[in-house]
């Protein structure tokens, strides 16, 4: 079982340096493949419900660094980036805060009742939570210069958006990670111990 993650995770539950789950982590996992998820007699309901947000998170934050990097093409203009930027950045951060704010306080305190080991685990997705709220508000940081700087007839946008890209980038590949490690924790559980309901 995931053995394509255990190259240099020995003991790494750092987001921004980890390959991917600690092996002391994916002992006390079920042994479960990826590709079973879909055959077992539980999936649907929750599993396939937190999979559904995480395909959805991926949508945005790609779609967010698709706009930035046509604006830095040319391949959009201006006004329609700043719109762009503005509607799907906004979804982005909604959706991730609310999502986390759910894990968080509901699922993760369920999760570890049915198996109290898995405390470290969870608590490595809490600060994954913490470490991607940081890199969200570098972004912002980053989104209202380019907007001002969108504003500003005489200066060069591009500059600034090209910082957004360069935050945005990182920011991808850190929530590709919690994602994919998450769905490893989380999605064999629910199926171990039958958690289907969403509510």
């Amino acid at each position: 079982m995931f053995s394509r993650y255990r190259l240099n995770c020995m003991s790494d539950f750092d987001l921004k340096t980890r390959l991917g789950l600690p092996e002391e982590l994916i002992a006390l996992l079920p042994e479960m493949q990826r590709e079973e998820w879909a055959a077992h007699k539980d999936f649907g309901g929750l599993p396939v419900f937190w999979l559904s947000i995480h395909t959805g998170l991926r949508d945005l934050s790609r779609s967010v660094l698709t706009d930035t990097e046509a604006m830095l093409d040319r391949s959009i203009g201006v006004e329609e980036y700043h719109r762009r930027l503005r509607r799907f950045g906004n979804m982005l951060l909604k959706h991730l805060q609310s999502h986390h704010e759910i894990e968080d306080n509901v699922f993760f305190p369920r999760l570890i009742q049915l198996d109290q080991r898995l405390k470290p685990g969870l608590d490595m997705l809490e600060a994954d939570h913490v470490e991607l709220d940081r890199q969200l508000s570098e972004f912002w940081a980053r989104t209202s210069h380019a907007l001002r700087a969108l504003s500003e007839p005489s200066v060069e946008p591009r500059l600034a958006v090209n910082q957004v890209r360069s935050v945005l980038l990182r920011f991808d590949k850190l929530l590709e990670r919690h994602l994919v490690d998450e769905e490893d924790v989380v999605i064999p559980l629910l199926l171990k111990h039958g958690l289907v309901d969403p509510e």
